[in-house]
């Protein structure tokens, strides 16, 4: 598949382009910010199922086991991961936070995002949304990045004690890291961990895809949550790491 570039221009917070190529072994259509340093978001153009970022499969996983009814997106990227939602699950009550309005616009005219009639699109910061949020969802997904770094704003027990206030008894708290599980690469991973354990009882760390590493910085996908959920039965790949003190013996 020839490389072919569909959009290059900016937006009010950053540069992107968007590039139809073969991605994972995969012809797609992906998101990058600037240079191509990374890509932020994508879609296959094939017929397989599986979502083109294995972390989002990951969280659709999470969604067919747990089956919620309301959820909470933070980070819109190319809203890939609405569009599988509204596909699959049409009834859902689903708000997403996005910041920059420009990727919006990106979503809805090259990776067709048309949200249906219970989605809800926020242009603005995640954590401020949070601040003043007056109801609470059966699930929250974080997915905030600043090019390949989470916002400082989302590593602080003040959010992670929002989140908690803001889900339904029995709810659940998914989130996007990509970290190493040992070397500079981790250390944010585990100040999360420990944001996170300040909040909820059960947390649970598990590799996106199936190659997993203790050096190579990598997407996981954190869970955190005060309800007897068994995550590892909902996920393709188990947790690697469960609650606090096993947090600290492997940052040892």
């Amino acid at each position: 598949m020839k490389e072919i570039v569909i959009f290059d221009g900016n937006t009010e917070f950053d540069h992107y382009i968007v590039v139809d190529e073969v991605y994972n072994d995969r012809p797609s259509r992906v998101l990058y910010s600037k240079d191509k340093i990374a890509a932020q978001s994508g879609v296959a153009l094939d017929n397989k199922k599986e979502l083109l970022f294995d972390y989002n499969e990951r969280f659709m996983e999470l969604i067919r086991g747990l089956n919620p009814r309301s959820m909470l997106i933070i980070g819109g990227g190319a809203f890939t991961l609405p569009i599988a939602i509204n596909k699959d699950y049409p009834d859902m009550a689903l708000d997403v936070v996005e910041l920059d309005p420009g990727l919006v616009s990106i979503a809805r005219d090259h990776f067709g995002f048309t949200p249906n009639e219970n989605t809800r699109v926020h242009i603005g910061d995640g954590s401020n949304y949070l601040e003043k949020l007056d109801f609470t969802y059966d699930m929250i997904i974080l997915d905030a990045y600043e090019q390949t770094k989470i916002p400082v704003s989302f590593q602080t027990p003040e959010v992670s004690r929002m989140l908690s206030n803001r889900l339904n008894q029995g709810g659940l708290v998914a989130m996007n890291i990509i970290a190493s599980m040992h070397g500079v690469r981790s250390q944010v991973l585990y100040r999360i961990v420990k944001a996170m354990e300040s909040s909820f009882s059960e947390i649970e760390v598990s590799p996106a895809g199936r190659e997993s590493s203790l050096w190579i910085a990598q997407n996981f996908v954190l869970t955190a949550h005060d309800s007897p959920i068994e995550v590892g039965e909902h996920l393709s790949y188990g947790p690697v790491m469960t609650n606090a003190r096993k947090f600290e013996d492997n940052a040892a």
